[in-house]
């Protein structure tokens, strides 16, 4: 019994990576729906507006 016990916890995830893995997957989904719109956007051509790219520097 001990036996299948340690198996089901070494087979079952972290929580925490669970967790952190749900986040990840769900920004994914983001930037792919929001590169997918503005792609159709850019096909049917409409303008879009490009990412802003910004360097930022701090001096100690």
């Amino acid at each position: 019994m001990l036996v299948q016990h340690d198996q089901a916890r070494a087979v079952e995830p972290d929580t925490k990576r669970l967790e952190k893995s749900t986040r990840y997957e769900a920004h994914l989904e983001r930037v792919f729906y929001r590169a997918l719109r503005e792609l159709e956007a850019a096909c049917e051509g409409e303008q879009t507006q490009a990412p802003v790219r910004m360097v930022l520097e701090h001096d100690a």
